[in-house]
């Protein structure tokens, strides 16, 4: 179990108690173990005191006398942020990630789940909130409160839940022909043309500023085209079930073509991938093994992809015993050894 305190607290009243904790505890469920996540990012940066690996963890004994022990971070980890900023770049850094970057990967998530919301942290406190106050008149359901039945609140949770904006095989990128009729906005074209005469004049930082506006208008525009793509798509879809009275499956394409590659350059993401679909409690040893991927993903280093059983081992070769150091450095950043 861990504790996690907030420091700003929106609509605090008093100034000089920024703090707002909150409890948690581990979960059978992979998918919804945030304390096991924790700890696995823990391990990857080094942060705990006293312990470098899960197995030193395990073999950690409560005594008799005592029902739990304290674990603390390193005082050099103290001041470094849990979610850091991450760049092509530099990889992992010491700053903070923001909440951009943070709200496009859980939007990013959600979208590739079928679902068409935009889905904000307000709306998860608000969802929290009304499960612990029990006062709240909106989940009551009042047809059966009339009648004296057993509530059913499934309709009630429907509205007030994401199901109702979810659309399965939702599209999460626009077609061919529409990317080339964004390509040929007026002003993407002008500022192209400003980014491509000051890189030919070396003007760097004229250059960077201009560089900047273009990425920012590109995305916008994106965006937006997107996601008047996927009402006008949702609309099609929902016409079509009507038309053709729910008689025939529609057939979407599969959103997962590319994990079996993925798996098989990674096979931490394929028994991630497993463990994190299971609705049922993980068992102990599956449980600090799927940890243990989290770890090992964190801690590798992406510049170079290998497939299984190519990877260096102490810096040699596993195949000719030739050291890997000098090939590496000329290659591209992203480079596959078969």
């Amino acid at each position: 179990m861990y504790k996690l305190d907030q420091r700003f607290v929106k609509n605090n009243r008093d100034p000089e108690d920024v703090a707002f904790g909150a409890a948690a505890k581990e979960d059978g469920r992979l998918f919804y173990n945030d304390a096991g996540f924790l700890l696995a990012l823990a391990f990857a940066d080094g942060a705990l005191y006293g312990y470098d690996t899960f197995a030193d963890l395990r073999q950690q004994v409560i005594p008799p006398d005592r029902d739990e022990i304290p674990l603390r971070f390193k005082d050099e980890v103290l001041d470094l942020p849990i979610a850091r900023k991450c760049t092509k770049k530099d990889g992992v850094t010491n700053d903070p990630m923001s909440q951009n970057q943070f709200r496009t990967i859980s939007q990013s998530s959600l979208v590739n789940a079928g679902y068409h919301w935009r889905l904000q942290i307000h709306a998860i406190r608000r969802q929290v909130g009304k499960g612990l106050d029990m006062a709240n008149c909106s989940s009551v359901d009042g047809q059966a409160a009339f009648r004296e039945e057993e509530s059913d609140h499934r309709h009630v949770e429907y509205f007030q839940g994401l199901e109702k904006f979810r659309e399965n095989g939702l599209p999460t990128r626009l077609p061919a022909h529409l990317e080339k009729e964004v390509e040929r906005d007026p002003e993407l074209c002008t500022l192209k043309a400003e980014v491509q005469r000051l890189r030919t004049e070396g003007k760097n930082q004229d250059f960077t500023v201009a560089q900047r506006r273009l990425t920012t208008h590109s995305t916008r525009l994106k965006k937006a085209a997107l996601d008047l793509y996927q009402e006008c798509w949702i609309q099609e879809r929902r016409d079509w079930i009507v038309q053709s009275r729910g008689r025939q499956k529609a057939k979407d394409g599969s959103k997962t073509v590319l994990a079996p590659s993925i798996y098989n350059l990674f096979p931490e993401r394929g028994r991630l991938a497993r463990a994190m679909a299971s609705t049922h409690a993980l068992p102990v040893e599956e449980m600090w093994a799927a940890l243990q991927d989290l770890v090992t993903l964190c801690r590798r280093d992406m510049d170079t992809v290998y497939l299984p059983g190519s990877r260096p081992v102490d810096g040699l070769c596993p195949i000719c015993q030739r050291r890997m150091k000098r090939y590496v450095s000329n290659m591209l950043p992203l480079t596959y050894f078969g």
